[in-house]
């Protein structure tokens, strides 16, 4: 899905008020040209993985990926480009390619932890199992740190951004954990150890 409209500035996603304080009030009748801004209204997130060598090394062909807890549906205010997540939480299966190193899906753009006391069925997270059977969760995506700025989690999904996460599996668990945000706007997490369960 795609949402457009005139704007005045240049887009700025708004949790609560979508692009409403760019965009150009009611259009009258007019033969100049107006300019409307064009944009994705969902986010796309792209999970790559990859592997070590040696006795660490576990098989990613035939890999799956999954997005836990997430809202799988949503609206779009059509005045400002509000995007409100609903639906049951559940886990979509990401789509991947054969050789299990590339996963994506353009998911409804949500806060990656809801609420001010959250529980852990409250964190967005990803689920991971290997070609030969070996499983790995990442409990909170929130924990992960963009690429370009090791200080700023990624605590939401924008809409007309793509998120690119970056993991190395090992049989002892994932090591080196990236991600960055591109436009479709791009975000790269910090590498970071996280433990099997």
């Amino acid at each position: 899905p795609r949402w457009g409209a005139p704007m005045t500035a240049a887009p700025q996603y708004d949790t609560k008020d979508g692009y409403a304080a760019m965009v150009s009030p009611a259009i009258g009748p007019s033969t100049d040209k107006i300019n409307l801004t064009d944009m994705h209204v969902m986010s796309n997130v792209i999970v790559k993985l990859q592997t070590t060598d040696g006795n660490d090394k576990v098989k990613l062909e035939g890999a799956e990926v999954y997005v836990t807890r997430l809202y799988n549906k949503g609206q779009v205010r059509m005045g400002d480009g509000l995007v409100t997540p609903s639906g049951n939480l559940g886990s979509q299966k990401m789509d991947g390619n054969t050789a299990g190193t590339e996963f994506s899906f353009s998911l409804v753009p949500q806060s990656l932890v809801r609420g001010d006391n959250p529980t852990a069925d409250d964190y967005v997270g990803l689920k991971i199992v290997t070609g030969d059977g070996n499983q790995y969760f990442i409990a909170k995506l929130s924990d992960i740190v963009k690429l370009s700025d090791a200080t700023s989690h990624i605590n939401f999904w924008y809409p007309n951004h793509e998120y690119t996460y970056t993991f190395t599996l090992k049989k002892s668990g994932i090591d080196k954990v990236t991600c960055s945000v591109q436009k479709w706007i791009s975000v790269t997490a910090k590498e970071q150890n996280i433990s099997l369960e």
